[in-house]
């Protein structure tokens, strides 16, 4: 049972942009089927597309800190010592975990001011609170999971170290 959860948990980010792209390419489908046909005519697809495009965005930090997938510049890590290099990573992921904490709390910020305006949007008239949560969960969840791919580095780091008792 506590590994089907890991496993749905660990998978949460995949599902949800596999559905949210899955939604998106048959609405954009569909809207370009009906305008060149004439046969129909789908004026929020746009907007939903837009919309989900965020969320895909948002949900895909989360995903590419996960499988350690982010763009980086390894010149300084590959010059280090593996004990520097220990505290480099380390170093690295509390300042990401520190700005995506204040990005989860200027964009959270934003989103209480959205429901107190009761914005709603163009085409769809879906309150625009539920566009924009997806930038404070998203910047959440790439602060946890970068946090969870530090530590599973320094896992394995450690497993494959050589254990000084062992030569003895």
């Amino acid at each position: 049972m506590r590994e089907r959860l890991k496993k749905i948990s660990g998978n949460f980010e995949e599902f949800f942009i596999a559905f949210f792209l899955t939604i998106m390419v048959v609405a954009v489908f569909l809207a370009t089927v009906g305008r060149y046909t004439a046969l129909f005519s789908m004026p929020w697809a746009d907007e939903l597309s837009r919309y989900l495009c965020v969320r895909v965005v948002f949900l895909g930090i989360g995903a590419g800190a996960r499988h350690n997938a982010h763009f980086i510049v390894d010149i300084l890590p590959a010059m280090l010592s593996p004990r520097h290099r220990r505290w480099q990573r380390i170093f690295v992921t509390v300042f990401v975990v520190c700005f995506m904490g204040v990005l989860v709390y200027y964009s959270g910020s934003m989103v209480s001011r959205i429901v107190r305006m009761n914005q709603i949007s163009a085409s769809m008239r879906i309150p625009m609170w539920s566009v924009y949560i997806a930038i404070p969960i998203g910047c959440l969840l790439m602060a946890v999971r970068t946090i969870q791919a530090c530590v599973a580095s320094m896992k394995t780091e450690a497993a494959a170290r050589p254990n000084p008792e062992d030569e003895v």
